[in-house]
């Protein structure tokens, strides 16, 4: 098990502070399996990470004992789902290998398509995983699959793994116009408007927000994720206002108000700010962020 961070990386941080210090996952890594640490912004982390196609930490990669590597895992995970992933690992079960054995036993079953390829983009065999992944997308009895096919496709291939941002732009417009009232469409336009902002065009990456949080029925999820995405991306602030507002009025919690005060904050109106984060502690009393924000803009 070689697990690969770096020392800024929050997820390699709090794995672990939690999951690598729970007992029954220091059992079975020190009984089952030869772990091996790597700083990825180290001389030998960069060349592994080369080798291994590695773009993303914390990852884990599983070699079997003769050094063909079996799967890798990414990201966070509580104690439960490590040692589930570590009976996966070892077991060969819904690994790369699995998938494939499964597909081939089993060639239209287009969920078990999906899975072998978002696993193969996962660990970059590029060629091998657009090749599944198109056949997967191509299937339009299978909408949803279809859709989630062709976002990884955008996301894990072209834009992570092999950095075309113009193909991974082309796929995501490809998803929107096939599937243009998805949850999945909805992601791939926060993702053309992080691209979009990130190549200058403030414009274009608002008009993309826009499609998301005023897509009927207006839903809290989406106004807020596209106030956040929009702060993140330093969209006018102005602008954002008014779908935080339209999220307070459809939620009955603090976390609407909390974003709308970060909005006033923006703009300098520190009343308006004052009298939206009250409302947050109001709503959420028992939320210490908003508490502590509260205190600090008095």
């Amino acid at each position: 098990m070689v697990y690969v961070a770096t020392k800024w990386c929050g997820p390699c941080k709090h794995l672990k502070a939690t999951t690598f210090r729970h007992s029954a996952v220091i059992n079975m890594v020190n009984t089952r399996f030869v772990a091996v640490e790597l700083d990825g912004d180290t001389p030998i982390g960069r060349q592994y990470c080369r080798g291994r196609r590695i773009t993303s930490y914390p990852t884990l990669v599983f070699d079997s004992w003769v050094g063909v590597e079996i799967d890798r895992a990414f990201g966070y995970r509580s104690a439960k789902r490590f040692i589930s992933m570590l009976g996966n690992m070892l077991a060969d079960r819904n690994t790369v290998g699995d998938y494939r054995r499964r597909l081939t036993k089993d060639p239209g079953n287009t969920s078990i398509m999906l899975q072998y390829g978002q696993h193969l983009a996962l660990r970059g065999d590029i060629e091998l995983a657009k090749s599944i992944l198109n056949r997967a997308a191509d299937h339009t009895d299978k909408p949803g699959i279809s859709a989630q096919a062709l976002f990884t496709l955008a996301r894990y291939v072209y834009e992570l793994k092999v950095r075309d941002l113009r193909q991974a732009q082309r796929t995501y417009q490809e998803l929107i116009s096939r599937f243009p009232e998805s949850t999945v469409a909805d992601t791939a336009r926060l993702r053309m408007a992080t691209i979009a902002a990130g190549n200058g065009n403030k414009t274009k990456a608002l008009e993309l927000l826009t499609v998301i949080a005023d897509r009927q029925p207006l839903h809290s999820a989406r106004l807020l994720r596209a106030c956040i995405i929009g702060q993140r991306l330093g969209l006018p602030p102005a602008s954002l206002v008014q779908w935080a507002k339209a999220a307070c009025t459809l939620r009955r919690d603090g976390q609407p108000w909390f974003v709308l005060s970060t909005l006033y904050h923006q703009l300098g109106q520190r009343a308006l700010r004052l009298k939206a984060l009250a409302r947050a502690v109001r709503l959420s009393p028992k939320n210490g962020m908003y508490r502590r924000a509260y205190q600090q803009a008095q």
